[in-house]
């Protein structure tokens, strides 16, 4: 497919996480045949993808300058749920998404690899919505800020996050938090919740010509690593 697309595709792979020496072995392969990084979920098995454990792989997607792209997996809250089939999707994945990306900050991945290029689906779920809680309590928790040194709202201007949150005003939300360089467009297809017109909704912002540019094109190409 991306042989023959002329150009219009970049191809992620897959690792197995379960065993992350393995994983960082498999990304290697996976670079040096032409694929831009992989996907992976936000736990693996129940364990968050921020754990100890997983020190060797995004150490790899690091020195390797892999993409990682990150979909929620198996969240967790399901048997709180009440509601019909479907509504994991549509409520627990954002606050999966969330953890994930508090985790990676809090838990030192993403300060300890500065040059990691990682992307979230669904604008980062309710991440900015959380970011100034965690940026409070960052302040004033006794032993925060030795652990972490850089505050987390400066990390989380580092990562990526896509388009995909159905809403103008959310995805200018999600602008003003992260920045117009940090969204990338995001579609779900081909599934049910799809978002139909993705450009349309970019386009629907009325930014400038530059900054729409950045949002459909030029944000995806840096996350890929192609600038």
């Amino acid at each position: 497919m991306v042989a023959g697309g002329k150009g219009r595709f970049a191809g992620l792979g897959m690792v197995p996480l379960q065993d992350p020496e393995l994983a960082a072995r498999e990304l290697e392969g996976l670079m040096k045949a032409g694929f831009r990084g992989v996907e992976i979920g936000t736990n693996v098995n129940g364990v968050s993808i921020a754990d100890k454990r997983f020190a060797p792989f995004f150490q790899a997607a690091e020195s390797l300058g892999a993409a990682i792209f990150v979909h929620a997996l198996h969240p967790a809250g399901t048997e709180r749920l009440v509601g019909p089939t479907g509504m994991p999707a549509l409520t627990l994945f954002p606050c999966e998404t969330a953890t994930a990306i508090a985790s990676l900050i809090m838990g030192g991945i993403i300060g300890r690899h500065p040059r990691l290029r990682v992307a979230f689906s669904h604008g980062g779920g309710v991440f900015a919505l959380v970011l100034p809680r965690l940026m409070h309590g960052w302040k004033l928790m006794p032993g925060m800020q030795e652990t972490v040194p850089e505050a987390p709202a400066e990390q989380a201007r580092r990562l990526f996050y896509d388009t995909l949150v159905y809403d103008r005003d959310t995805l200018a939300f999600l602008i003003e938090r992260f920045g117009v360089t940090q969204l990338c467009l995001g579609t779900d297809h081909p599934f049910l919740i799809e978002e139909r017109d993705p450009v349309g909704a970019v386009e629907a912002l009325g930014l400038s010509a530059e900054d729409q540019e950045l949002l459909l094109s030029t944000n995806a190409r840096r996350f890929l690593g192609e600038t």
